[in-house]
């Protein structure tokens, strides 16, 4: 099984998810390709795909819901796994 693990990352923390994720899946045997969501140009060639992303006021970047949005058949097709990385909540107010 071809697995690709896309990652939009912006100081890098979301791209080591991803490795360890590309690691993992590969010592279990899968062909894992890890790329930078703002150079996937196809997922020809994948059965599934792990898509990850660094939250930014409690959003996904946007490279990586361009990629979603640009792949939304392909993916619906295949096993699709989704990792945020940030923080996640109620945003803490300045005073906090």
């Amino acid at each position: 099984m071809n697995v690709l693990v896309a990652v939009a990352s912006k100081h890098g923390s979301s791209l080591e998810i991803g490795q360890v994720i590309q690691a993992t899946l590969h010592s279990a045997g899968f062909e894992v390709d890890l790329q930078r969501s703002e150079d996937v140009d196809s997922l020809g060639g994948y059965d599934a795909a792990v898509l990850g992303s660094g939250v930014y006021m409690g959003h996904w970047m946007r490279v990586a819901r361009e990629l979603v949005d640009e792949h939304e058949a392909e993916l619906q097709a295949m096993p699709v796994w989704l990792f945020s990385s940030g923080p996640v909540g109620e945003p803490l107010s300045p005073h906090e």
